[in-house]
């Protein structure tokens, strides 16, 4: 059997020391390395197919080379195309950078999944860890406080109290713009329409949404607040739930010239009963969502009016300053925050509005 080639071996063949040879295999130092020295070790170590080993890098530097993401119900979770886009922005943004993510899962059946994940932050088996916020429970912050490495949650509450930081989106600069939009006399004629219950982040952008009143100079009640309740939860269903609920309340919903929906997924469910009943959504009412799932699920004819938390932009993010910082030996004393973005569409046509309004004067 032949040897496996050694980074001694490549650095003597180019003519360099080893450490060169690591600097230009490491995403994050091979642009101090000159093209030409570049190309010709790559050269060489394609010709070898020599590649480091992880495990040996880990072992030099004292580092795992990996950043632990730990999901709480990693079925739920993977089926939203939403949540999977930040994954994969975080997943190719990490591997750019000479990183893995590691995914790890909490088995909500097993009795001992606490004491698991505590064995798990103990075995120090990344340099940072991703939470969801609401994971983290009284018997888990003692742990999460003496890790050396960086905690960092996917969601605000903890944050403050725990001094955690977390990652955050930022709705303001977006409601304002689509404010500004909104005609003023669809004032006590708009819904805010969300899910109630397992859906706590409708209140939030609701919350969000009358503070971006306030600042406007709009009255706080232009838009009436709405949160229904469903049995049945989850990406799969939040649409025909919607579709549902539209068609039990399709007189009081009617009523209204402005819809925004807490999810793309609550919008397009009102969009499909308001069709089936001769209601052309961006025409006869106006729509709008948020999350710009259409873009995530690569719609050729986008229609729905949102707001966009671009995802793989966040998780790329994400791993940029995570990388960073685990490099650099520093801590993150501050939220992530990142601004989402108004995108205007069909389904609020503005321009059509104001011309129907000046017909009908």
């Amino acid at each position: 059997m032949a040897k496996r080639m050694t980074i001694d071996r490549i650095a003597e063949l180019a003519g360099v020391n080893r450490s060169t040879v690591s600097r230009t295999l490491n995403p994050a130092t091979a642009h101090r390395i000159s093209p030409g020295q570049r190309e010709k070790i790559l050269a060489i170590c394609d010709r070898f197919q020599y590649r480091p080993r992880t495990s040996a890098r880990a072992f030099a530097s004292g580092r795992t080379s990996r950043i632990a993401l730990i999901l709480g119900n990693m079925r739920r979770d993977l089926l939203s195309p939403v949540f999977a886009e930040f994954v994969e922005g975080l997943t190719f943004g990490s591997q750019e950078r000479g990183y893995v993510l590691s995914l790890h899962g909490i088995n909500s059946r097993d009795r001992d999944k606490e004491k698991r994940l505590r064995d798990f932050l103990l075995s120090e088996e990344a340099d940072a860890y991703l939470f969801g916020a609401a994971l983290v429970s009284g018997p888990l912050l003692e742990t999460l406080r003496s890790l050396e490495h960086l905690v960092v949650t996917l969601g605000h509450h903890l944050s403050k109290s725990h001094m955690f930081p977390a990652i955050v989106t930022d709705d303001t600069p977006a409601v304002a713009e689509f404010l500004k939009k909104v005609p003023q006399d669809l004032a006590g004629h708009a819904l805010f329409l969300g899910v109630r219950g397992s859906d706590r982040s409708s209140e939030t952008k609701f919350s969000c949404v009358r503070k971006g009143l306030v600042q406007q100079g709009l009255p706080e009640d232009f838009f009436l607040p709405e949160f229904f309740k469903v049995e049945r939860t989850g990406f799969h269903r939040d649409r025909a739930n919607a579709a549902e609920y539209a068609w039990e309340k399709l007189d009081h919903l009617k009523k209204f010239r402005l819809i925004w929906c807490a999810s793309d997924l609550t919008a397009q469910g009102i969009c499909d009963t308001f069709r089936r009943h001769g209601i052309v959504p961006g025409k006869d009412i106006a729509v709008a969502g948020f999350d710009n799932i259409e873009r995530i699920m690569e719609d050729p004819k986008p229609f729905l009016t949102t707001i966009d938390y671009r995802f793989y932009e966040r998780g790329v993010f994400v791993a940029e300053t995570l990388t960073e910082l685990i490099r650099s030996n520093r801590k993150l004393d501050h939220d992530l925050i990142l601004n989402s973005q108004y995108v205007e569409r069909e389904s609020c046509s503005w321009k059509n509005h104001f011309k129907r309004e000046r017909e009908r004067r």
